[in-house]
């Protein structure tokens, strides 16, 4: 089945990670994704002040900080950094927080991957993935 792709086009704010967040846990609780993917910033940082950490919670990133995993229904939640992002997809739904130009390279790569959901800091970033893949608008999606 061929990857489904989707974004944020909106400016940056914290709710539209927890929105990405709700719609990424959407797509795992429907789909045969075996996996939940969320790529952000470096580990040290997720334990004092972050967006993703605003989103999953502060014992969810605590968990995330120590390198652990969560489960939801029987399906896995990991948390990576980009120098930690495995190079197979597994069949997950890949969130990815404010990636750079690097990571959005690396996670667009990635083969046997179920969803890329990205919420992009700086469009400059994602322009190119943006106008190759044609993404959804997750606000478009959910507002409708």
């Amino acid at each position: 089945m061929a990857r489904q792709d989707f974004y944020v086009n909106g400016e940056v704010k914290r709710e539209y990670v927890v929105l990405a967040l709700k719609a990424a846990r959407r797509l795992l609780a429907e789909s045969d994704a075996e996996a939940l993917w969320i790529v952000g910033i470096d580990l040290r940082k997720l334990k004092y002040s972050s967006d993703i950490r605003f989103a999953v919670g502060d014992e969810n990133a605590k968990l995330f900080a120590k390198g652990e995993h969560l489960k939801e229904k029987g399906k896995i939640v990991r948390y990576y950094t980009e120098r930690t992002l495995p190079r197979m997809g597994e069949n997950a739904i890949v969130l990815l927080i404010h990636p750079t130009n690097r990571l959005m390279t690396k996670a667009d790569q990635i083969p046997v991957c179920a969803a890329l959901i990205v919420v992009p800091y700086f469009f400059k970033d994602v322009q190119v993935w943006i106008n190759t893949h044609k993404p959804t608008d997750i606000l478009q999606l959910m507002s409708s």
